[in-house]
């Protein structure tokens, strides 16, 4: 939201002043969504929203909710004009066809939506509640693993059971071998790393051999704006392509056949760890991962 002076304001509501009730359509770059206006206020709305004003015949939630439809999003889709971003015309959107059942009905058809919109914001909340539940449960459970060591346990440091090497750094002019990049993007809260999600970027030279990702393989994100990042990690699973990271990962490699790849990484993954790598400064370097 931008602040304009009043003068600029009277200007560009001299002809059509949003008010609560009205509808603001979006016509420009994200296009065909509809939503009501709530809220009393004063304000202007520039080239990328349309106003719509309902009449006495129609319903202002039965029409967004029909602007919203999946029929209406295509026929908006279809009806933009210019390239890039595109433009849905003021004069395209209204010569829209809408249904004009009889009031009673409309309210009708809005009640039942109302009701089906409000279940499934309530699934999605239990779902995400669920879900964070769970999540807090299993993050407990592990941490309790890798803070509470059972009979036989021994503790190395990471170094002596492991390599690192620091990820490659490149630019858009650069000119070598097309490869596919895990970078921090790509470590969100996942385990294995996403192959069909990663970008290919194009490299100085030809990949080496000892940058090339295998399977088994553990990144984890060692510097970033957000201090939350830090730490994070994923594990290589067989990847079809030529893979490689970018500068802000290193590559944990374990030597030892006795070592368990995922268990490393359910370690790192845990509270305990995490905390400590967080806690560690604004940037992790490999000797800060115990090398």
């Amino acid at each position: 939201m931008l602040t304009i002076s009043e003068e600029t304001h009277r200007e560009l509501t001299k002809n059509n002043k949003p008010s609560k009730g009205d509808i603001l359509y979006t016509r420009v770059g994200s296009f065909g969504e509809a939503a009501i206006i709530d809220d009393d206020i004063e304000f202007s709305i520039f080239v990328s929203l349309t106003l719509i004003k309902t009449k006495t015949e129609i319903l202002n939630s039965f029409l967004k909710y029909y602007l919203n439809s999946y029929s209406v999003k295509i026929l908006a889709k279809n009806s933009i004009s210019g390239s890039g971003v595109g433009n849905l015309n003021v004069g395209t959107v209204r010569n829209f066809l809408v249904p004009l059942p009889p009031l009673p009905e409309q309210k009708r058809i809005v009640a039942i939506l109302d009701e089906a919109f409000e279940g499934i914001d309530r699934a999605i909340a239990n779902t995400e509640k669920n879900l964070a539940n769970s999540r807090e449960l299993f993050e407990s459970y592990l941490n309790g693993i890798f803070t509470h060591k059972g009979e036989g346990w021994t503790e190395k440091k990471l170094g002596d059971i492991a390599t690192f090497r620091n990820g490659l750094n490149f630019t858009k002019s650069s000119k070598g071998e097309s490869i596919k990049i895990v970078g921090v993007k790509d470590f969100q809260n996942y385990f294995w790393i996403q192959e069909y999600q990663l970008d290919s970027v194009t490299i100085d030279a030809e990949l080496k051999e000892i940058d090339i990702l295998r399977k088994g393989d553990i990144l984890t994100v060692r510097s970033n704006g957000n201090k939350e990042l830090i730490g994070r990690c994923v594990l290589a699973g067989d990847l079809s392509r030529k893979t490689s990271h970018s500068g802000f990962t290193i590559r944990i490699r374990i030597e030892s056949e006795n070592i368990y790849p995922q268990f490393i990484v359910y370690s790192l993954k845990s509270r305990h760890i995490r905390k400590q790598l967080i806690e560690s400064g604004g940037g992790i370097s490999i000797s800060s991962l115990n090398q």
